[in-house]
């Protein structure tokens, strides 16, 4: 047995009210009540269903005739095509016009009216740091300009119709306020409702003034990004998620940090070790002993074997470039520089002669050797 439905309370109109008064009700309820000012709300859409059914009854006179005499029975729903076809529809006096767009265009209806999502794009940044500030790491704080979610539609791209227009919405561009869209595809013409108002011929949401309808503006931000200890020249620092904002809600873009390292002026990087340069009096070097020696974090007192040579290098483990993933840290390598002292008197002239007098074996000696002329070479035979 059909369901007793007071159609006429459900759009809060007397049962003498005319199809004006009832299209009224109806519009200020289905601006009030539609899914897309409410979603997740099963109750509402329950009513929102029932205001459509009520509008569908009591908008057709005969239908509406109808419900009136069964006594508030919901009468059968009418038939309803999503499209109209037949020689009915068709119109041949439009020889002249023809439409050679693909047949799925015909009969797969029109596209969404609502831009689709789409995630949003990185923003990349450059930052120049120097040689200690990438061996312990730094903060760096970025002044950017990205795409955020609009204020004014929350991110939609779409706004509800001012409230003066609530009840009758304003006409839908799409089928100027018809309800209906016609396609012609050679001397055929296909009726089919209008997807952007859904029949309706009028919209009840227009796009926002304030983002153009994309859902975004662009707006200025500060991120901070935390460059880590022992990164490279040329080396990326990811922020997820402080990139573009994604459109109609999808997933935000990321910030990419591309990171210069300045040289220094005495210390290199090879690898995950760091060379740095020791220089030595002519004693240190001859005679050793312990030395103190400034690094990156903080003087290392280093012991000295006798007879240190020039480029001899000494290595400090642990002392290098930070562990990365999945790596050790780096050592420390020192290279010996022996720094010969100025003859400032005298006295400093006759120590450096009583020493070459002790020590009168050439350095050079074992170059020398290499490089002598074999016996026979140089000379030719016939």
């Amino acid at each position: 047995m059909p369901q007793r439905v007071d159609y006429y309370e459900v759009l809060g109109v007397r049962r003498t009210a005319n199809l004006a008064r009832i299209r009224k009700a109806y519009r200020r309820l289905a601006r009030r009540l539609h899914p897309d000012l409410n979603p997740a709300d099963l109750l509402v859409e329950e009513q929102y269903r029932q205001v459509q059914q009520a509008f569908e009854v009591l908008a057709d006179p005969d239908r509406r005739a109808e419900y009136d005499r069964r006594g508030g029975r919901a009468p059968k729903p009418a038939p309803r095509a999503p499209s109209q076809y037949g020689f009915a529809g068709f119109d041949f006096a439009h020889d002249s016009v023809r439409d050679e767009r693909p047949l799925q265009e015909l009969f797969g209806g029109s596209s969404d009216p609502e831009p689709p999502s789409e995630t949003g794009s990185d923003i990349h940044a450059r930052v120049s740091i120097s040689f200690p500030e990438a061996i312990t790491g730094r903060q760096v704080r970025l002044r950017i300009v990205r795409q955020e979610a609009c204020d004014a539609c929350g991110g939609r791209g779409r706004r509800p119709v001012r409230e003066a227009l609530a009840d009758s919405g304003v006409p839908c561009p799409a089928c100027g306020g018809e309800g209906r869209k016609l396609r012609r595809f050679r001397h055929m013409v296909f009726v089919r409702p209008c997807s952007p108002c859904q029949g309706r011929g009028a919209l009840f949401h227009t796009r926002c003034s304030g983002c153009s309808g994309r859902g975004l503006r662009a707006r200025p931000a500060r991120v901070v990004a935390r460059v880590p200890a022992g990164i490279s020249d040329g080396g990326t620092v990811v922020v997820p998620g402080a990139g573009h904002h994604g459109v109609r809600g999808a997933f935000p873009g990321d910030v990419r940090l591309h990171v210069e390292v300045k040289p220094h002026p005495v210390l290199e990087r090879q690898g995950g070790n760091v060379t740095c340069p020791l220089p030595l009096t002519l004693t240190e070097a001859a005679l050793g002993g312990k030395v103190e020696v400034p690094t990156l974090s903080g003087p290392v007192t280093v012991r000295l074997p006798p007879g240190v040579q020039p480029g001899t290098r000494i290595r400090l483990a642990g002392r290098g470039v930070p562990a990365v993933p999945g790596g050790e840290r780096g050592d420390l390598l020192l290279e010996a520089q022996v720094h010969i002292p100025a003859i400032r008197d005298d006295r400093s002239r006759e120590l450096l002669d009583e020493l070459a007098e002790h020590y009168p074996e050439s350095p050079r000696e074992e170059l020398r050797r290499s490089l002598a002329t074999p016996d026979g070479a140089g000379e030719a035979t016939a």
